[in-house]
């Protein structure tokens, strides 16, 4: 729940944008840099031609293609009525690359740029100048009509990248390239392919075949599933990809998550093809403690005929290598690495006036000759892409192996990682979990889907509110920050089947095998790619969390155009202060309703519809969900009649009791749902608050169930003494899962009658 003013400046922004005489002022995500409204508008027709220069040719296509979908016009090029004209020109050579500049009158568009990826750009810009209904895959009847204006725009950062994970889910190739087609909506440059782990191999090799025959597929026989990326399907993608000026970086992980290559060729494990332990690939998600054996030459002749095949693939400028979470055990006991060690007089005692020595963790440390180990595995293959052009990009783990400056540096786990690699020079590209990772859900409220849990989750907002600008660095060293990578790691992908079970709203129509896992994907990253295409294109004076929101209504309405699944937004809740009245509970979104309960049960789309307003009871807690025309619900909005100043310490109240509710010295069994009120893991306390009433009440034998599973049972009795006064039981809750339904079950007497009436308060105390 936010504040009364916040809430009120929403509602009447959300009852505007519903109006249809509302909303000259164009919808845009990302916000532009500039926009001048003008007199008058455009209006697409079937005279209406689409000119272009041979440098803007591919663009002039791919906008065709798009208006054509919808409208059913040919936009034929020719002498015609009206024209949209995209051109290169030698006259804006002091703009950015991908820089543009859109001009509407009555009887032209003109999109100019110094480059062809600009001119792009302009494209999408164009489209949401649209009627969403210009996104449609049919012909649509319509008037298409774009406002008379002046728009001047420019990326804020160079890199813009998102990550798909496909080795530990495998994803066919064309929902790669439709993933590429949500990225570029969204402005998106740069795709990070994730194509090996630990998991599987994804990625043909045509001088190791075995990587792919055995590497990229688990289980045996009807069982086996799998699958990979011939280098043909491979060039066709970076083809889609360039054409929506998108550069795919591949991810060829080293030393660690590397399993599929060592289940696949033993002999490149420090414990070699005899005394090789796994031979099989493994089903289910983990770290392996298996490395790449540097010390042997035969692993160096592997590492560059793959990065000789994979650096002819992609023309970009990076091959990024992983090097995280590398787990030294295999290094310290093999021969050939040992033995690499004391070659390279890695044993010797460390300079701790070494930047690179002072930067390590204690921990690092203590692995100090395998690290260094790393470090010249690192350096070397760093060298070798070096000959073909290219630069290495890794996790931020490699800073600790003393790369040389041109590497970039990839950090995700802290702030301090990020400032270290700008200062030290290196280009830095930031993937913040805090702020990047979609694999985690947005929020541990019910209704919430299952997702990673092994990160808070990050909301909308904090995927959005935030500045990889990393504030407090020289102006100098900010210059080293190209721009973010938000990720979308599969992890959790291998349990999909109970995701699907989980979730049937979401899955219950499909029909295509993987279909459960593609509208997952698009789940978590929409809407949350529109926060990361923000923060790394508009100017930063012109993000703004509340202006951000309402464009994003026009967005939404582009993704159920183009047949994308997103998450529904909550509804807004405006409560009074003393929380017994419901004024409205809105949904951001004009073509869903927002259903509710009052009982604690979770609203369904045969809950009442909200209309109006509503008011509570002590009683009464009320929940709402916004539920679209496929029936998807969005999570829970909460309210309830605020407790006496007095008792606000305790908590939320999570129930009463009163006379009708009890029998003198007999304990009845009640229900208590937490629901949402258990959001994660930690120390959790009820409390007992009697405000009525002569006799005291007796509560006892307290079990949590989580999905009507117990979990926990407390044999602890708490009897009240006085009017007013706490008495409360604690539980620890050890392992909270997203979307969970937690419900306490207790008996409860009252003590020699009945006269007795108080509240129940639920909080969380301590992690």
């Amino acid at each position: 729940m936010v504040n009364m003013k916040q809430l009120l400046i929403k509602t009447c922004a959300l009852l505007l944008l519903m109006n249809p005489i509302f909303g000259s002022q164009p919808q845009l995500v990302p916000q532009v840099e500039s926009l001048n409204l003008k007199q008058g508008q455009f209006e697409l027709t079937a005279n209406t031609s689409i000119e272009s220069d041979q440098a803007s040719q591919k663009s002039a296509e791919l906008l065709r293609l798009a208006l054509t979908k919808s409208t059913g016009f040919t936009f034929a090029s020719g002498a015609k009525a009206q024209t949209i004209k995209l051109q290169v020109s030698p006259t804006l050579s002091s703009l950015k690359d991908e820089a543009y500049q859109l001009r509407v009158s009555e009887n032209e568009i003109l999109i100019e740029a110094c480059h062809a990826k600009g001119i792009f750009y302009g494209t999408q810009t164009l489209l949401q100048l649209l009627p969403s209904k210009i996104y449609a895959q049919s012909k649509q009847d319509h008037k298409w009509l774009i406002p008379a204006l002046e728009i001047k725009d420019s990326p804020r950062f160079d890199y813009r990248s998102m990550m798909l994970d496909t080795s530990r889910y495998f994803f066919d190739a064309e929902y790669v390239k439709r993933f590429l087609d949500i990225m570029a909506l969204h402005k998106m440059n740069i795709f990070q392919w994730h194509f090996i782990d630990d998991a599987r191999w994804r990625i043909e090799i045509k001088k190791y075949p075995k990587l792919t025959e055995i590497g990229a597929f688990r289980g045996k026989g009807q069982e086996r599933i799998g699958g990979f990326y011939t280098q043909d399907q491979i060039r066709e993608i970076v083809q889609y990809a360039a054409d929506r000026n998108i550069t795919i970086i591949p991810e060829i992980a080293m030393p660690a998550h590397a399993l599929s290559a060592i289940v696949s060729y033993p002999e490149l494990s420090c414990l070699g093809k005899e005394g090789q332990t796994i031979t099989e690939m493994p089903t289910t998600h983990s770290i392996a403690r298996e490395l790449y054996c540097v010390g042997k030459e035969d692993t160096w002749q592997f590492l560059t005929d793959v990065m000789d095949e994979v650096c002819e693939l992609f023309p970009g400028p990076y091959i990024h290598i992983g090097g995280d979470e590398a787990k030294y055990d295999r290094w310290k006991k093999c021969t050939h690495c040992q033995a690499k060690i004391k070659e390279l007089n890695f044993n010797k005692a460390p300079d701790m006036t070494d930047p690179v020595i002072k930067a390590m963790s204690k921990k690092h440390l203590k692995d100090l000759p395998e690290k260094r180990l790393q470090g010249w595995m690192t350096r070397r293959i760093e060298d070798y892409v070096k000959t073909k052009g290219k630069a290495i990009l890794g996790w931020d783990e490699i800073l600790e192996c003393d790369v040389s400056k041109n590497a970039a540096i990839m950090p995700w786990h802290n702030v301090k990682s990020g400032k270290h690699a700008a200062q030290r020079g290196n280009p830095v590209v930031i993937a913040f979990t805090g702020h990047c990772y979609f694999d985690a859900p947005e929020s541990r409220i019910p209704g919430e889907i299952t997702a990673a849990t092994w990160i808070p989750p990050i909301s909308f907002k904090n995927a959005y509110d935030w500045d990889p600008s990393l504030p407090g660095l020289s102006p100098e060293h900010q210059k080293n920050i190209l721009g973010i990578n938000s990720c979308m790691w599969t992890d959790v992908f291998l349990h999909h089947p109970r995701i699907a079970k989980e979730n049937p709203p979401l899955y219950r129509q499909d029909t295509k095998t993987n279909l459960i896992s593609e509208q997952y994907v698009e789940y978590l990253v929409l809407p949350r790619i529109a926060a990361s295409a923000e923060v790394v294109w508009s100017p930063k004076t012109k993000q703004n969390w509340i202006d951000f929101q309402d464009r994003m209504q026009a967005q939404f309405s582009r993704y159920d155009r183009l047949g994308w699944n997103y998450r529904l937004p909550i509804p807004y809740v405006m409560q009074s202060p003393d929380g017994f009245m419901i004024h409205s509970a809105i949904s951001p979104l004009a073509d869903t309703q927002v259903h509710y309960t009052l009982d604690g049960s979770i609203p369904t789309h045969t809950s009442p519809l909200f209309k109006g307003s509503l008011k509570l009871t002590e009683n009464d807690k009320f929940l709402a969900v916004a539920i679209n025309a496929k029936t998807q619900h969005s999570s829970l909005a909460f309210g309830h009649a605020s407790l006496p100043l007095k008792f606000k310490k305790y908590g939320s109240k999570v129930a009463q009791w009163s006379a009708k509710r009890l029998k003198p010295n007999k304990h009845n069994n009640f229900k208590l749902p937490l629901t949402g009120m258990i959001n994660e893991a930690g120390t959790y306390e009820l409390t007992f608050i009697q405000t009525g009433g002569k006799n005291s009440v007796s509560t006892k034998q307290f079990t949590l169930f989580k999905n009507n599973t117990e979990i926990i049972e407390n044999f602890t009795e708490v009897v009240t003494s006085k009017l007013d006064e706490a008495v409360s039981v604690r539980f620890k809750v050890g392992e909270y899962e997203t979307g969970a339904t937690y419900v306490m079950h207790s008996k409860i007497a009252g003590n020699k009658g009945k006269d007795s009436k108080g509240l129940i308060l639920f909080r969380k105390v301590a992690p």
